[in-house]
């Protein structure tokens, strides 16, 4: 990330939670898996559930690159990079509820 100019210094993972969850008006995933778990386990949030390659009319996962080499999270990152990019639209559009994807 520091190659990307950020600092992530700081950043830890934290356990899911519906008071974490409830803050956000836009919960995007990875994975299904991770998307269908949330949508189970928090049902009153699902309408705001998706996976990020959703952002850009795919369902394509990003796998996660956790203790693979460099190049893994590089690949992670750019594909993140594009979808965000593709998908910014409907992302604000989502994140400010006069969506769907």
């Amino acid at each position: 990330m520091s190659q990307r100019g950020l600092d992530i210094h700081g950043h830890r993972s934290k356990t899911v939670t519906a008071e974490a969850l409830e803050s956000f008006d836009l919960i995007l995933t990875m994975e299904s898996g991770h998307k269908e778990a949330l949508k189970v386990e928090f049902p009153s949030l699902s309408d705001r559930i998706y996976m990020l390659s959703e952002m850009e009319g795919s369902s394509d996962p990003i796998d996660d690159p956790y203790g693979q080499p460099i190049q893994a999270y590089e690949e992670a990152a750019n594909k993140m990079d594009r979808i965000l990019e593709n998908g910014f639209t409907k992302i604000v559009l989502l994140a400010a509820g006069k969506g769907s994807a």
